[in-house]
């Protein structure tokens, strides 16, 4: 996975959403599709509330649930490949729009 080697993840601003009996729904507000994550996919939501490295993600759920760390790593990858693909996360996640009118400052 791409997204996997290139830094930061972090939601797309399009990707709405909410939690509903211990699920996530997401709306993307550009193509009005609505997607719902179950089980571990809701912490990796919950962790991309602040953009982070794939590593970072990984080394948290691993700390979390009992899980083989190249299983976790699999699966991560192929969760995020799946929201990517979506366009419910992008890659990077340093810059913020002029909107928000704030940087992360490093280079």
């Amino acid at each position: 996975m791409k997204m996997a080697e290139s830094g930061r993840i972090a939601r797309a601003e399009e990707a709405l959403h909410t939690e509903v009996e211990g699920s996530v729904v997401i709306l993307h507000s550009g193509d009005g599709i609505y997607y719902q994550l179950d089980g571990v996919a809701v912490r990796v939501w919950e962790l991309l509330a602040e953009p982070m490295t794939f590593e970072s993600l990984l080394a948290a759920l691993l700390s979390e649930f009992e899980v083989e760390p190249e299983r976790c790593r699999s699966d991560l990858a192929s969760l995020l490949e799946e929201l990517e693909a979506h366009r419910l996360v992008v890659p990077g996640g340093g810059a913020l729009t002029a909107a928000g009118g704030k940087g992360d400052g490093g280079d």
